[in-house]
């Protein structure tokens, strides 16, 4: 209590005896730490409206089989239990099967892919149309809310739903085979083009996917919140555990093996930017603050004799160094708290007029932010200034004060 009585009398002293430079400290501050605030909100793409957070490729979970695999209503309801809260948006289940409605089976999942679905689908001839096999697919919910980018919203209608249809991106058949069931094709044209267009790919009601009895080459899921860093490796895990695919990252890879792809490589990425916009931040905020460090080492200089005579006295350096580092902390604390409040009361009148985006708003979160990294990082560039007390002994520092 003592010592914070005898930092808090020793910024007074700073004020009383160095009134200009005490001022042009502070000025200087605040801008930093209004400067900070700016960009801050400029630089930060969930700030400027320019994030990805919520962007399907963080939602999109992949789950592929070696070979076909027995897919159930069942094994949809198991995939709903995990943190119900977050929900499903959509699940695609895709298969490759022949003209006589049969899956299809490849030595692995890789073969089927690459092979068929990227050279044989993929051909730029035109004029190959005698294909031998067809990429099937159904949505859970029907493409309700557009999850998937290879269809244009819903595939069916309420009606068609209950039937045997089928829906086709570029095909030219009028029905298909699917098990020992027909599904007679009532649209065409509906997805996308992909590869130029040369894939045939057919979609059919969820309901009549499961009563063919068909088997599944990939599940694709598309949740409606994207999950944290942690709970997305949870659900890697979960849905492995549903599918019972057994992974060994020794020695599994992709395609020879089942396996399930969630979207690490975008979490990567994106955690990657944010530390690169918040690292240009830390950078201008301590280069400017530095500056004005000079002005804090002009205080704490004019203060040599009083802690001349705390060390004659008996005062340990660690005890005047302590008291430095109060006064720093506290000077910074106003600092950035009346930075704050003048950026709070002129936001909308000045501030918000020279932002480069429109509609950037902060909540109390992103001050306290501000806050926590405006006094982290001064407290950061001080220390140098303060230890140079450690290496005056009490001669040099009497000296010095006069």
């Amino acid at each position: 209590m003592k010592t914070l009585r005898l930092a808090i009398n020793r910024i007074l002293t700073y004020f009383s005896e160095n009134k200009t430079i005490f001022v042009l400290y502070f000025i200087g501050t605040i801008s930093c730490v209004i400067m900070m605030i700016y960009y801050y909100g400029n630089t930060l793409n969930y700030m400027t409206g320019n994030s990805s957070f919520d962007d399907i490729e963080f939602r999109k979970y992949h789950v592929a089989f070696s070979s076909p695999t027995e897919v159930t209503e069942d094994t949809i309801e198991k995939l709903k239990e995990f943190e119900q809260k977050y929900g499903i948006q959509d699940i695609e289940l895709t298969t490759i099967i022949d003209l006589d409605g049969n899956n299809i089976e490849f030595s692995s999942n890789d073969e089927a892919i690459n092979d068929y679905w990227l050279k044989k689908l993929g051909n730029r001839d035109s004029s190959d149309t005698d294909k031998k096999y067809i990429i099937l697919s159904t949505y859970l919910n029907n493409n309700e809310d557009n999850s998937f980018s290879d269809t244009k919203g819903r595939l069916f209608t309420d009606e068609e739903l209950s039937k045997n249809v089928a829906s086709v991106s570029l095909g030219k058949a009028k029905s298909i085979k699917v098990g020992n069931t027909t599904f007679n094709v009532v649209k065409e044209k509906t997805a996308q083009e992909e590869f130029d267009g040369k894939i045939e790919k057919y979609y059919i009601p969820a309901d009549a996917y499961f009563k063919t009895g068909i088997k599944t080459w990939t599940v694709d899921i598309v949740i409606k919140e994207r999950f944290s860093q942690n709970m997305m490796y949870r659900y890697v895990n979960y849905l492995r555990d549903v599918f019972n695919i057994k992974f060994d990252p020794a020695v599994d890879s992709e395609g020879s093996y089942d396996y399930v792809r969630g979207p690490i490589i975008y979490y990567i990425e994106d955690a990657n930017q944010v530390s690169s916009q918040f690292y240009s931040i830390v950078y201008i905020f301590m280069l400017s603050l530095i500056s004005f460090m000079f002005l804090l080492k002009y205080l704490m200089d004019s203060s040599r004799r009083e802690n001349s005579i705390l060390m004659m006295v008996g005062a340990k350096k660690r005890l005047v160094m302590l008291v430095n580092f109060i006064e720093n902390v506290a000077l910074t604390v106003i600092s950035t708290v009346i930075a704050i409040a003048i950026h709070i009361l002129l936001y909308s009148s000045v501030f918000s007029k020279a932002n480069l985006y429109e509609n950037i708003k902060y909540s109390a979160q992103d001050y306290a932010i501000i806050a926590l990294l405006a006094i982290g990082l001064s407290i950061i560039v001080q220390i140098p200034f303060i230890f140079t007390y450690w290496f005056k002994n009490v001669r040099n520092i009497k000296e010095g004060s006069k």
